[in-house]
């Protein structure tokens, strides 16, 4: 999407105070998880330095409608990889005990 776009998208999703920050520590090329984007056929996002901005929310971070949609803790990526265009990366996550489906 277009940055402007993003960036209209982002905003009711960051705390109060805060600001996405810059990725300091990327990861090496070719980093995968299991749970990532390569599947999508994307890189993963820990690997981007340049355009890249990094934040992220727990319910009840912000008292925003879309904030408080949040269900999980989000980890999100805000790639600009090339000028004016921005994917956005989003990884939920929960420290809860994940029950398996019944048998």
């Amino acid at each position: 999407m277009t940055t402007t776009e993003a960036d209209r998208f982002l905003k009711p999703l960051q705390p109060e105070g805060t600001q996405m920050v810059r990725n300091t520590h990327p990861k090496e090329p070719g980093y995968t998880r299991s749970d990532g984007f390569s599947h999508l056929g994307l890189p993963e996002p820990e690997t981007f330095v340049d355009g890249m901005r990094i934040g992220g929310l727990c319910r009840g971070d912000t008292k925003t409608p879309e904030g408080n949609a949040v269900q999980f803790c989000t980890d999100i990526h805000a790639h600009e990889f090339q000028p004016g265009t921005t994917r956005i990366y989003l990884w939920a996550s929960s420290d809860a005990p994940i029950k398996p489906p019944t048998a």
